[in-house]
């Protein structure tokens, strides 16, 4: 069954990808299929993490279900999180961070910056809580389904909005 999903999901990347003719991209096509497949196994472990099921009393295995709260297991993945993503967006980023902060000058930039900045955290914040509980009420397979619904919207909503073609 796992290998038949994983095809779907190989076919459906390609199937999207044809439509962008002769700029088919092999290496983005695979990253994008490795992108996926990494996507599910983290769900697949965050719904591992929240259910906790492998607690040991008085030296007999009992395996009763003691989950934890989605607020607690951000606490306990974020941090990683943020020790990978930091080098990597600074290894990206830092020629354009370098060149922005230039540009800006005024103490209202900075404070729009910054609270900015604040809003948009604020919004992943709650994604991820959001995220986190439903795979926490539900399984990873509900959140990978709402996760192609988001990503559905979403290029409905630049095609809408941005009359991107």
């Amino acid at each position: 069954r796992l290998a038949g999903c994983l095809v779907l999901m190989a076919l459906g990347i390609a199937l999207a990808s044809l439509g962008e003719g002769d700029e088919f991209d092999a290496r983005g096509f695979g990253l994008q299929l490795l992108s996926g497949c990494l996507g599910g196994l983290r769900w697949a472990m965050t719904h591992k993490l929240l259910l906790n099921d492998d607690d040991e009393d008085n030296g007999e295995q009992h395996h009763r279900h003691r989950k934890i709260s989605p607020l607690r297991a951000i606490l306990y993945t974020s941090p990683t999180t943020t020790l990978f993503c930091i080098p990597l967006a600074l290894g990206f980023e830092s020629s354009s961070i370098a060149t922005d902060a230039q540009i800006i000058d005024s103490p209202s930039e900075i404070l729009l910056v910054v609270l900015t900045m604040l809003f948009v955290a604020t919004l992943v914040f709650v994604l991820l809580l959001s995220e986190y509980w439903l795979v926490n009420a539900t399984s990873s397979l509900a959140l990978s389904v709402a996760g192609v619904v988001k990503e559905l919207l979403t290029i409905g909503g630049g095609l809408y909005f941005f009359s991107e073609s």
